[in-house]
């Protein structure tokens, strides 16, 4: 579940939606197995401006929505799946944060957008 300020979800067979709103985000882990996951983290502020998410999906989804003003590093090895991030680049000036993401998807897709 949401335990305050990082993300521990695994979905194995069904899916989740959530809403995170930590003003003191840490990152986590998110894990889905034949399910989808929804999370929103549009309302979230970075701890010390920078936070990991570690995303792995085996036939399924894993949609993350960010901030437009966070960067977006994303590093990642799909195996007949898709990882993407259709977030656009943002200045360094106009920046609040940096989020990276070290995703996995087996027969399943990652995809961040704002």
């Amino acid at each position: 579940g949401t335990t305050g300020d990082s993300l521990d979800i695994k979905q194995i067979f069904s899916g989740t939606s959530r809403r995170v709103d930590s003003q003191d985000f840490k990152g986590g882990v998110v894990e889905v197995v034949f399910g989808s996951a929804e999370i929103d983290l549009r309302g979230v502020r970075l701890s010390g401006g920078e936070a990991t998410l570690a995303l792995s999906v085996l036939f399924g989804s894993i949609e993350i929505m960010v901030p437009h003003e966070w960067q977006v590093v994303v590093d990642g090895s799909p195996i007949l799946g898709s990882i993407e991030s259709k977030k656009t680049t943002i200045p360094d000036a106009g920046k609040t944060g940096t989020l990276r993401v070290k995703a996995s998807a087996l027969f399943g897709s990652v995809e961040v957008k704002e």
